[in-house]
């Protein structure tokens, strides 16, 4: 059994609005048929093993790098971006949280069983990250949760 933590991360500099520096949830982000589209698309996806979670943790999952970029990459990608579902869903987020520059876009998959430990995506001070989760029917039994530490 599969369990799906984080799986699609979107990455970006530079909001072109002030946003809050808490998390905010947004529900029902994506249409219902996109949202299908997406997770047909991610699980369809190529997964490599050996993604660390964190340079200092000997911990690795498994991970699909649409864009083949580095963990630490800055720069904008968004026009490297060549899966249309992918450029359209980051037009999507772009726009309803304007955002400006996308520098990575990838996912993750755990097993059932396996945690993730606590990382840091950037020290950068105008760094957001964009969760998807992609899990139509989770299981809170199935352990695995986002914590957010400030």
């Amino acid at each position: 059994m599969l369990n799906i933590e984080d799986l699609v991360g979107i990455h970006s500099l530079k909001p072109l609005v002030p946003i809050n520096k808490f998390p905010i949830v947004i529900d029902n982000f994506l249409t219902f048929d996109k949202y299908q589209e997406l997770i047909n698309f991610v699980f369809n996806s190529d997964w490599q093993f050996g993604w660390r979670t964190s340079n200092n943790v000997d911990q690795f999952i498994f991970n699909s790098n649409y864009v083949k970029v580095p963990k630490d990459n800055l720069e904008n990608i968004e026009d490297k971006l060549e899966q249309p579902l992918l450029k359209e869903i980051w037009l999507i987020v772009k726009e309803r949280l304007g955002l400006k520059e996308l520098v990575r876009c990838y996912a993750n998959l755990t097993m059932l069983g396996v945690d993730a430990y606590p990382h840091i995506d950037s020290n950068t001070e105008d760094y957001i990250s964009v969760v998807i989760y992609i899990a139509d029917n989770w299981n809170v039994n199935f352990g695995g949760a986002t914590a957010l530490f400030f």
